[in-house]
């Protein structure tokens, strides 16, 4: 989404009204990732969403919910997902733990709403 900045010379980018990843200029689809995610052993849910990153743009988070109270590592989501034919630019880079997904009314996960939660704990982090 744009939007005009005042005096009309130039555009502002907001948001997108899709929830595509652009990665070093190459566009991953976050669907194709979760569809794959739905089906991991160690995974009761699963969402993936872009982080800013000030060489690559975008980079790949992932927002989990573990079938039990054991964590799940960054090596193993790896090795599942190219496991199942997943490109290597296109796994996540970091793994968020969360107690449940945020779901709106017609229960679909509400990926803004993940990406906002991990980017506040990374700001808590640094």
């Amino acid at each position: 989404m744009f939007e005009i900045a005042e005096g009309g010379d130039f555009y502002r980018f907001v948001g997108r009204c899709k929830d595509l990843i652009i990665r070093g200029g190459v566009n991953i689809s976050p669907e194709e990732i979760d569809q794959l995610l739905g089906g991991h052993p160690l995974l009761a849910e699963a969402c993936v969403f872009s982080l800013p990153d000030p060489t690559m743009g975008e980079r790949i988070g992932l927002a989990y919910v573990p079938r039990s109270d054991s964590d799940v590592g960054i090596g193993e989501v790896a090795d599942y997902l190219r496991g199942h034919d997943l490109a290597v630019f296109k796994l996540p880079e970091r793994l968020f733990r969360f107690d449940a997904l945020p779901r709106n009314v017609t229960n679909k996960v509400m990926r803004s709403e993940v990406r906002e939660q991990a980017l506040a704990t990374l700001e808590k982090e640094a």
